[in-house]
């Protein structure tokens, strides 16, 4: 079971905002856009959570609404929902509102369609949904579709139905995660070990024993702890002399072998240094926050197997901590989760995105308070030809940083390393302030003329404004018609500086000669390096200018 669509109304940063949501979701954006939202509105929906503090609100009068699709329900949860299930017989919608005033605080809904109602009474209490864009795709004119209050417990649908929601947020206490108790997820996995460990012959026999050292094995207490003995016989006589005929016996109770495991165990990791796990560094506080989470996972299927509840990882940040090759190693394992349950995760790590998976993305951006937190998104096919999409994603393989397009508010496609390098340091030599980083602007290469296109598209689909600077190559024209061809389809968003005929003979037309030979991105850099503004080519300035405008 898993999710494929959010309706997130005023909920903090969200006025009103609709997302689609695949096995494998990266949200990124500016500090304070609201992605890690996204994750709190999950959190909250699968929670038991009746009454909502104001933060929770983006306006106190207004009720907040998150709305859930689900798809993928196994066969154990086509019966549960089996009244709920829209005509496609695979997905179920279920909705959450929460009121700041007012004596109700809460209200649960699922859209189910007419016919499934069972009689005018068990329709007695639903409302006719109108207007279907609340529910879309299920929008059939030829069908009734209605928000049933109600459809089952509120803390069922927390607890017991929907997929278990396991929540990182960026900073968290290891303690409460390590805690061992009946709820917390680190106390089922130790409590599923202990029910084949206590049946172990040699650790019953030493319990047997311990038992009969502190409470003996019949009434005459044989076998019984000598000095538990002689300390009761001493209590007894100074009792008797006040009190004749009366003693006294201790009876201690031995805890449980599940108690000892309870109250005695803790996460000790040895990293060189033994020591209890929240005196480690929060790298590896989140490392193991995680194992946990994977280790309950596979816990749930081994003992349920295909009845297990379906899981569903929310994490912020995941690249906090980490150094970048375990960034790197931490994405994979991600993507090897989505083969069984699904991960939503926040992140300002290019090595978290994957270009070639433009769908698994949502850019949260908040241009104003008005609007509020909106995802941008595009779920449509943006290559028409599959061995286009390939192409593209294997430029994103070659070279992860490319992504990096994704978390600029403009960007800047070039052909290769030169420009790449060469641009920003010839922009600040124009004015100082011109610093791309300060102005959000993303500086990528595309490994050559023929693949800046590719970019192009993805560019246009997620609406980024971007200019495109490649060399005129009078012997390359069939290239330059697709790049114009593509910029022409942006809506005004994209823009082309022509270099003519190349980014070398324009540096020799204005008077700076670039050293011939290899390593030429490091020879153009040192070149301009050296030279004041007054020399940098008129050309080049112009298009500092288009890029800054």
């Amino acid at each position: 079971m898993k999710i494929s669509r959010v309706f997130i109304k005023n909920f903090k940063s969200f006025k009103s905002e609709r997302i689609d949501f695949l096995d494998l979701m990266a949200f990124i954006g500016e500090n304070n856009a609201g992605k890690s939202n996204v994750l709190k509105a999950l959190d909250l929906f699968f929670s038991d959570t009746k009454k909502l503090d104001a933060h929770f609100f983006n306006d106190c009068g207004e009720k907040t609404i998150i709305q859930v699709w689900f798809r993928d329900l196994n066969a154990e949860a086509k019966t549960t929902f089996g009244k709920y299930l829209l005509e496609d017989g695979e997905t179920v919608i279920i909705r959450k509102e929460y009121f700041f005033e007012g004596e109700e605080t809460q209200r649960l809904f699922a859209v189910i369609l007419e016919e499934k109602f069972e009689n005018e009474k068990d329709k007695k209490d639903a409302v006719e949904i109108t207007d279907k864009e609340e529910i879309e795709p299920f929008t059939s004119t030829d069908k009734k579709y209605f928000w049933k209050p109600k459809p089952f417990g509120w803390a069922q649908v927390a607890n017991g139905y929907l997929p278990d929601f396991l929540y990182v947020p960026a900073v968290k206490d290891v303690k409460e995660e390590a805690k061992i108790t009946e709820k917390s997820r680190f106390g089922q996995i130790i409590n599923a070990m202990l029910s084949s460990v206590l049946q172990d012959a040699e650790l019953k026999k030493v319990n047997e024993q311990f038992t009969k050292l502190l409470m003996g094995e019949n009434d005459a207490q044989d076998g019984r702890i000598a000095q538990l003995k002689e300390f009761e016989t001493m209590l007894s006589e100074k009792l008797s002399a006040h009190m004749k005929g009366t003693t006294i016996k201790l009876d201690v109770t031995p805890p449980s072998l599940k108690d000892v495991f309870q109250s005695g165990t803790k996460i000790m990791v040895d990293d060189g240094i033994s020591t209890a796990i929240e005196n480690k560094g929060h790298g590896m506080q989140r490392s193991v926050i995680f194992v946990i989470f994977r280790a309950y996972a596979d816990l749930l299927k081994k003992e349920q197997g295909e009845k297990a509840k379906a899981l569903i990882f929310g994490i912020e940040e995941p690249e906090l901590y980490l150094h970048p090759q375990m960034q790197r190693a931490m994405f994979a394992l991600l993507k090897e989760i989505t083969k069984t349950d699904q991960v939503v995760f926040t992140t300002h790590s290019s090595f978290f995105v994957d270009m070639g998976e433009y769908k698994s993305i949502g850019i949260a951006v908040k241009n104003n308070l008005e609007i509020g937190t909106k995802i941008i998104q595009y779920q449509k096919d943006i290559f028409a030809v599959e061995e286009e999409r390939k192409n593209f994603k294997l430029l994103n393989e070659f070279d992860p940083e490319r992504s990096e397009m994704f978390f600029g508010k403009k960007v800047v496609l070039v052909e290769g390393d030169t420009e790449k390098v060469v641009l920003p340091l010839i922009a600040q030599k124009v004015k100082p302030e011109y610093l791309f980083y300060d102005y959000g602007i993303t500086i990528v290469e595309c490994g050559s003329k023929d693949a800046i296109p590719f970019f192009s598209k993805v560019l246009n689909a997620f609406k980024f404004p971007y200019v495109v600077i490649y060399d005129k190559d009078t012997d390359n024209q069939a290239s330059s018609q697709k790049i114009e061809d593509e910029v022409n389809l942006s809506e005004g968003l994209g823009s082309i500086e022509v270099l003519d005929p190349n980014f070398e003979k324009v540096c020799e037309n204005g008077g700076v000669v670039i050293p011939a030979g290899g390593n030429k991105p490091f020879k153009a850099f040192k070149t301009f390096k050296d030279i004041d503004v007054a020399s940098i080519p008129t050309r080049l300035k112009e298009i500092v200018e288009k890029i800054f405008s």
